[in-house]
């Protein structure tokens, strides 16, 4: 099934508007462990499924 937007004549014309992204850089600083950022969101998770199943054991 297709569908076809409909675009405003005003959103159209500002789409045509050459556009640019100024990419910066986001690297790390030195020291910086990059898997830090995986590792906190790993704990986090693990520590939210031990509440998770001990409530459930409680009820």
């Amino acid at each position: 099934m297709r569908t076809t937007p409909t675009i405003d004549p005003d959103a159209a014309d500002a789409l045509k508007k050459p556009f640019r992204v100024v990419p910066h850089r986001g690297g790390f600083r030195a020291g910086v462990d990059h898997l830090m950022p995986n590792r906190l969101a790993d704990d986090l998770e693990a520590e939210n499924f031990v509440a998770v199943m001990a409530k459930e054991k409680e009820s």
